[in-house]
């Protein structure tokens, strides 16, 4: 009978009503989320040596500096965006997105688990990081931990990218953009030695050159 009313059987609803209150209370979470991340982002980025930078009264503010010598920005309100920079050039060109059919120089195709693999539509690495992957070995290896990074973030993740210059991902917690400061904690720490480990194995190979 509730179907023939186009009607729901859980309090007796019409199946529009129901589709607006739960847009209402998805909406209502993002504010809370949004309203939450204003709050707290400060703390956050002076817990981690950062500097937070208010970019507007109904935003939640710019995040940058070091850590451990790496320079970072975020930018919760436009993406949202996080970006950290190398201290030097790394042979990789790693994306979740096509962007180019051809191999860079210096570089070759990367292999990796499937699941990597899938994450990454380029993946084109230095001879030195390519021998370092048949070498992976522990929780420590830079893969393991670009797979740490895949399964607590992919559902969220617009792009993500890994080039000579660094690493930048743009995520989507819905609209109104946010950040939680939980999030951006977790994610640049853990680039952080993403990094410090792929610049010490690609660094090997130029001392052997």
């Amino acid at each position: 009978m509730f179907d023939a009313l186009g009607m729901s059987p859980m309090g007796a609803l019409p199946f529009g009503m129901l589709f607006l209150l739960g847009a209402f209370l998805n909406f209502r979470r993002r504010r809370m989320g949004l309203n939450r991340s204003r709050r707290d982002m400060p703390r956050f980025a002076n817990e981690l040596g950062l500097q937070h930078r208010s970019t507007g009264s109904d935003l939640v503010g710019q995040v940058s500096g070091q850590l451990a010598g790496f320079d970072v920005f975020v930018d919760p309100d436009v993406g949202p965006r996080i970006k950290l920079l190398f201290r030097r050039p790394v042979g990789i060109e790693l994306r979740t997105f096509s962007r180019t059919g051809r191999v860079p120089d210096g570089m070759t195709l990367a292999y990796f688990d499937k699941s990597l693999n899938r994450f990454f539509k380029d993946r084109h690495v230095s001879h030195a990081l390519a021998a370092d992957l048949d070498e992976v070995a522990g929780s420590a290896h830079w893969t393991h931990r670009l797979n740490e990074f895949r399964e607590g973030h992919e559902r969220r993740l617009q792009s993500f990218r890994i080039d000579t210059d660094g690493m930048e991902a743009v995520f989507d917690f819905g609209k109104p953009a946010y950040l939680p400061g939980t999030k951006m904690t977790e994610i640049l720490k853990l680039w952080v030695k993403i990094a410090e480990s792929l610049e010490a194995a690609d660094f090997e190979d130029d001392l052997a050159d």
